[in-house]
C-alpha cells in the first residue's frame, strides 16, 4: 500500500491546475530553494498509519539525544479544534489536506539541508496517503511534491499495532482504518 501512497511516486507531474474548490494557490507555499528536485537525503522518515507509535518511538530516541522532527498532522488538529477551524479530518476533508502538504513541504524546506540525520515523524507522501485514502484533494499537486521534495532513500515503517491502539480527542479513527491506512 505504501507505494500507492506515495513512497515511490514520482513519475507523474503536476497538471498546473488550481486544486479544486479552494482559494490554495502555489504561491502560498514558501520560496522553493530551486526550479528542480530539492533533495535532503539526511532527513529520515518515519511512516505508518495513525496510533502505531511513531511519536512515542521518536519521543523516546529524542530523550536519548536523536533529533527529530513532529508531525504536522496532529499539530493542525490542535489548532483547528482550540480556534474554532474546520481544518480538520472529520468536517473539511480537503482543507485538512491541503493545510497538511503545505505545512509538510514548510517543515521539509526549513530542515534542509539537514547538517546530521535526522528523524521526521511522516512526511509530504504521507499526505497523497492520506488524500487518496480520504478521496480528496488535489492528488497529482501531490504527487508533484512528492516528486520535487526528496527525503532519504531509507523510510522506517511502523506498522498496526492493536495492543497499544488508542483513540483520543484528536485520532477518531477506529483500529480498522488504522490497518487501511498502513
Amino acid at each position: 500500500t505504501r507505494a500507492r501512497c506515495g513512497w515511490r511516486t514520482g513519475r507523474t507531474r503536476s497538471t498546473g491546475k488550481q486544486w479544486p474548490s479552494s482559494n490554495w494557490r502555489s504561491q502560498d507555499l514558501p520560496a522553493e530553494r530551486s526550479a528542480g528536485v530539492v533533495a535532503n537525503p539526511r532527513l529520515f522518515v518515519l511512516t505508518g498509519g495513525p496510533g502505531s507509535g511513531k511519536t512515542t518511538v521518536l519521543a523516546a530516541l529524542g530523550k536519548l539525544g536523536v533529533p527529530h522532527v513532529p508531525e504536522a498532522a496532529r499539530k493542525i488538529i490542535q489548532e483547528q479544534m482550540s480556534s474554532g477551524g474546520t481544518a480538520l479530518p472529520w468536517l473539511d476533508k480537503e482543507a485538512y489536506t491541503l493545510e497538511m502538504l503545505r505545512r509538510s513541504i514548510v517543515s521539509f524546506l526549513e530542515h534542509t539541508p539537514a547538517p546530521l540525520p535526522l528523524l521526521s515523524d511522516r512526511g509530504i507522501p504521507d499526505t497523497l496517503c492520506y488524500s487518496r485514502l480520504a478521496g480528496t484533494g488535489p492528488v497529482r499537486e501531490i504527487e508533484e511534491a512528492c516528486r520535487r521534495y526528496r527525503y532519504a532513500r531509507t523510510v522506517f515503517l511502523a506498522p498496526p499495532w492493536k495492543e497499544i491502539y488508542r483513540t483520543d480527542a484528536e485520532r477518531k479513527q477506529d483500529f480498522t482504518e488504522a490497518e487501511r491506512t498502513f
